[in-house]
């Protein structure tokens, strides 16, 4: 079988208004200085609720997402559209990985529909039509699904943010440091995962090339 070829290294998804200006804007810059190619999709610039086909694209031609589950996340139905998209997307091909990241939130919230994520599909439910209902669903399984995904919780503190900000500078300058694809991404899927390991297994894993990008 074929390779497939791979346009991204990684995947930013990400509630603008929470997280553009901060958490994910640095993480982004730091990727970037890093020679991690890091697609950051411009939700401002979107037209309606949908995906357009270049974001499909964008999606279907990266590695890794992450996912930074904030605040107000699910009240944005394009993240959600997105989110739905992600998940179907990785279920089909075993050559990528999805890494949540509960910015500020509790997973059990995400999980269990509660807080600001169970007011959010509240609002939903009343602003779609009685033919969109199966979209709540969908929407509700993918939040359900991704809660149960290993992944990295920040904290609210300002130590936290430093120290994976930290490790993602330091220790992406291992890339390459393992050889087995597959080994990292059955640990980083069956285990918590603390900031070291989450960072050091996910740079491992984008390695498909056998050396360090040249920058």
């Amino acid at each position: 079988m074929a390779l497939r070829s791979f346009s991204y290294d990684m995947f930013l998804s990400f509630r603008g208004e929470d997280t553009r200006y901060g958490f994910t804007g640095n993480l982004y810059k730091v990727l970037q200085e890093r020679g991690i190619h890091t697609f950051i999709d411009d939700e401002e610039l979107q037209e309606g609720d949908q995906i357009t086909t270049a974001l499909e694209e964008a999606i279907e031609k990266s590695k890794i997402f992450i996912i930074v589950l904030s605040e107000n996340y699910a009240s944005s139905s394009f993240c959600l559209n997105e989110l739905t998209h992600i998940l179907n997307f990785t279920k089909e091909n075993n050559d990528v990985l999805v890494l949540p990241v509960f910015y500020k939130v509790d997973p059990s919230d995400v999980r269990h529909h509660r807080g600001s994520f169970g007011e959010a599909l509240a609002n939903h439910e009343k602003n779609l039509n009685s033919n969109n209902m199966e979209k709540l669903q969908i929407w509700k399984k993918a939040l359900h699904q991704v809660s149960n995904i290993s992944g990295y919780h920040f904290q609210d503190d300002g130590v936290t943010n430093r120290f994976w900000m930290l490790d993602v500078m330091m220790l992406s300058t291992w890339w390459g440091s393992m050889d087995s694809v597959e080994w990292v991404k059955q640990h980083l899927l069956s285990r918590s995962i603390i900031s070291l390991l989450a960072i050091l297994k996910l740079l491992a894993f984008l390695e498909m090339r056998k050396e360090l990008p040249t920058r």
